[in-house]
This record gives C-alpha cells, structure tokens and sequence, in this order.
C-alpha cells in the first residue's frame, strides 16, 4: 500500500474527548497535508511521538507530548511493527523545515 505521511503538531484542537487525528493536530502544515492526501487520493498517516505511526482516521485525545531523545529507540521498533501491520510498501514523507512560517 502507498500512503502519504506527515509528523504530528504541537498545535491542536482542544477539544474534550476523541478526534480523528486528522482533526486534533491543528497546523497549516497539517491542513496543506490533509488536502493532498485528497487530491492523490492516498491514505495519510501521522508520525506522533506518543502514538506511532497512525492512520488519520484514528481517534486520539488531547495530548501533549514532545518526543524525548530516550524514547526514540522504542519509537523505531513501534513505527517499524506499525508499519509492517498496515502492509505499508510504499511511503511519501511531507515535512517543511522548522523554520518555514505556516
């Protein structure tokens, strides 16, 4: 399966309970993701630190969590698994430099 994948963002939509994550994660960059997944016509995938790797549909709470440099060798081995469970084969990666407004 080929999916378009995006990191997380800090921004979110507080709201109380579940939302799709597609919906949580509040960012221009993640609103400019979402769109292309639409126009490719891909499934979209976030890379989130405390979830994995996450399809957009899944539900996820409010949360707030910045990636700790100790976690990440448990992070590789759970996005590896995450990965190989969804029969990812390919993955196109949509990132912008931190230091790009938006």
């Amino acid at each position: 399966m080929r999916v378009l994948c995006t990191i997380c963002s800090k921004d979110k939509d507080h709201r109380a309970g579940l939302l799709p994550a597609s919906q949580r994660y509040s960012s221009s960059r993640v609103a400019r993701v979402v769109e292309t997944a639409h126009e490719w016509d891909l499934p979209l995938f976030f890379l989130s630190g405390e979830f994995g790797f996450i399809p957009a549909a899944t539900p996820i709470p409010d949360y707030d969590h910045q990636l700790q440099f100790e976690e990440v060798k448990s992070l590789v081995a759970r996005v590896s698994w995450q990965i190989r469970e969804q029969k990812i084969s390919e993955l196109i990666f949509l990132a912008q430099p931190r230091n790009t407004p938006g």
